[in-house]
């Protein structure tokens, strides 16, 4: 007994397909939610590949005294891990700016064990700015951007565990995305 399939049938199966392999590949086809981060205090926002999680921590400042820092990260992506952090300290606004990155810089790269590779000057929205890349332990790669609004510095980073994991057009995205509200 011969069954033919009609012209909507082949429709309906092939339009069927497409659905199922649409789902069953949808991390690989839609991989992030972006999802728009602003502070509560309104002076910043960042857009991120997924849903922001905020801790806060004490760490030593650079003066010796304990400071408030501010992590706001998402769930890595597949090979890749985003973070926007900020704190906020008198002794930033008492130096020339391109030192205060530079000696902020300088001390992510002891806590990372890293190695510079690249650092170029930026402005962003008329404030002082740099952006670094560095090797770091486990060969891993960092992009890091950081700006300088008066007493405050602002770090957005990206993650990735080797050359071939890096998500250039995502992480400029990530960078790209992050604006002042208020100084």
């Amino acid at each position: 007994m011969k069954t033919e399939i009609s012209a909507r049938q082949l429709v309906l199966l092939s339009i069927a397909v497409v659905v199922a392999l649409v789902f069953a590949n949808y991390e690989h086809l839609l991989p992030y939610r972006w999802q728009t981060y602003t502070a509560p205090d309104g002076k910043f926002s960042v857009r991120l590949p997924g849903k922001a999680n905020v801790e806060t921590k004490q760490v030593p400042g650079d003066d010796g005294k304990m400071t408030s820092l501010t992590l706001i990260g998402v769930e890595p992506t597949r090979d890749t891990s985003y973070t926007c952090s900020y704190f906020d300290s008198e002794s930033l606004g008492k130096e020339p700016p391109e030192q205060a990155l530079e000696a902020s810089m300088a001390g992510s790269l002891t806590k990372i064990s890293g190695e510079l590779t690249s650092l170029q000057h930026i402005t962003v929205q008329g404030y002082p700015g740099i952006d670094w890349h560095a090797r770091a332990h486990g060969n891993s790669l960092v992009d890091a951007r950081m700006i300088l609004v008066g007493d405050r510095l602002y770090m957005i980073m990206a993650v990735s565990r080797a050359d071939r994991d890096r998500e250039p057009k995502t992480v400029q995205k990530v960078f790209d995305s992050f604006k002042v509200l208020k100084p």
